[in-house]
């Protein structure tokens, strides 16, 4: 089993008992710290160095929920698609048929 799965099956098994012991962390700011950092953690961990572009993505989307709260499901649906469609085309030349 390659590298990367092993990664992700492992972090995927350690969200379980994490989310069990998060039920019983009380106040909305400490939830919301722990699950961001846990969030980039398990995302440092599956994703390498390449987290920071998911990282990137994720403000970014943010930012457009918040400036447009009304109509910001077409705005990032297309934002997204834009934006993994041009790493998805960079690493088809870049990288073809590598893992």
């Amino acid at each position: 089993m390659p590298s990367d799965q092993i990664r992700l099956g492992i972090t995927l098994m350690t969200t379980v008992p994490i989310g069990l012991i998060f039920t019983k962390v009380d106040g909305y700011i400490i939830r919301l710290a722990i699950g961001s950092l846990l969030g980039i953690l398990f995302e440092f961990v599956v994703f390498g160095n390449a987290f920071k572009y998911h990282l990137i993505q994720s403000f970014i989307v943010y930012a457009l929920v918040k400036l447009f709260p009304r109509r910001c499901g077409p705005i990032v649906l297309i934002f997204s698609l834009i934006y993994l469609s041009y790493f998805h085309l960079y690493r088809q030349f870049t990288d073809y048929g590598g893992w």
